[in-house]
């Protein structure tokens, strides 16, 4: 039996108003991943988080630097983060 996933990419607080590279409609799409998210959860899906950290070796980027608030996943993604046992 095959298994259902919601994957998200890259909902780092760099891409919203207050991070270092804004991106248009950034609150509507929150929205529509919460909605998405609580669905998945429903049912019974796997729910993946990728997130996009700059490679400290290459020296400071511009976002999404390791240790950064802006590479983090957005708060109210977090908040819905299902436990892996």
């Amino acid at each position: 039996m095959s298994k259902k996933a919601l994957v998200i990419i890259d909902l780092q607080n760099d891409y919203f108003s207050e991070g270092k590279y804004p991106l248009w409609n950034t609150e509507q799409t929150l929205e529509n991943i919460e909605t998405a998210i609580e669905l998945a959860k429903k049912d019974d899906a796997l729910i993946v988080h990728v997130q996009h950290i700059a490679d400290p070796a290459m020296g400071l980027a511009p976002f999404f630097n390791q240790g950064s608030e802006g590479a983090e996943i957005h708060p109210r993604i977090m908040q819905r983060r299902q436990k892996v046992s």
